[in-house]
């Protein structure tokens, strides 16, 4: 079974879908980053060379493009064309989709390190469209229903692309009761939450809770929890210009300095520094 036949649709939301290019003069340039949310970036001209924290590494070819997924410590090389200077150009797509809110879709799939040029081509045409509906900056209800549509099919090309993992169809088979237990840790993610507070959602003591929560999510509820408001401050810090305090008070943090220290244990940088490279425009 695809995954796009198996997952709840009225539980899946659109967090974050957002495109890019570059055109630069690059030899050799190196970006490092990890980022709470999927990439697929592909050298239209130049070449990229990817190496991720999972120990996976690639050298891809002119045309092609890395997918990486959330949470992995990423080191890019960009080498641009020597025939031309060393002149790169490239196409890139920031996207997050969640289950209740909380599951990373991706995270349920296994996806290929690197994209060949033929499979690149219709997530290029995706990222074109997309990148042409910003800079209109049309509102209209016809132009955002079509982003929409994009973003879905974004996700339909990747689980057409990539096999559901072997795991991810027990994880659903829990969403009733899960499903509620994330959605209320979504939603209230700026309080002050204790594994009493969540386990009485799902209606379970907090020894059973704790047990069931580690066994399909692979962590902890409070490390999940932290999870949820790092990745919340990365939104945050890519979509908006808001001082640092208000992403910590928005994000569940005491303050800001809290936010740095959790920010940078998990991210690698500052979320100041964090955000700055992110508006660099490299992928």
């Amino acid at each position: 079974m695809r995954l796009i036949d198996a997952i709840p649709v009225r539980e899946l939301n659109v967090e974050l879908f957002y495109p890019g290019r570059f055109d630069a003069i690059n030899n050799g340039g190196v970006h490092c980053k990890t980022c709470p949310h999927t990439i697929i970036a592909q050298a239209i001209q130049g070449r990229y060379e990817i190496s991720c924290g999972d120990g996976r590494r690639a050298d891809l070819a002119e045309g092609e493009a890395f997918l990486t997924g959330a949470d992995l410590p990423l080191r890019i090389v960009h080498h641009g064309d020597a025939r031309n200077g060393f002149r790169m150009r490239a196409r890139w797509l920031h996207f997050h989709f969640t289950l209740f809110g909380a599951i990373d879709v991706t995270s349920l799939l296994d996806l290929p390190l690197g994209v060949s040029a033929k499979d690149c081509k219709p997530f290029g045409a995706i990222i074109e469209e997309e990148l042409a509906a910003r800079k209109a900056e049309d509102a209209a209800l016809g132009s955002l229903a079509r982003r929409q549509e994009l973003a879905f099919q974004t996700l339909r090309l990747l689980c057409e692309l990539a096999p559901m993992r072997e795991d991810a169809m027990e994880l659903l088979r829990q969403k009733d009761r899960l499903g509620p237990v994330l959605t209320f840790m979504r939603e209230h993610v700026s309080r002050k939450l204790t594994v009493a507070d969540i386990a009485r959602v799902a209606s379970l003591s907090v020894p059973r809770f704790h047990a069931f929560f580690r066994q399909f999510m692979g962590r902890s509820p409070m490390e999940h929890l932290k999870h949820l408001r790092l990745s919340e401050a990365c939104r945050l810090l890519a979509t908006g210009d808001e001082p640092l305090r208000v992403v910590a008070e928005k994000t569940g943090f005491c303050n800001e300095f809290h936010l740095s220290r959790d920010f940078k244990r998990v991210f690698g940088k500052p979320p100041g520094v964090w955000r700055r490279d992110y508006d660099r425009n490299l992928a």
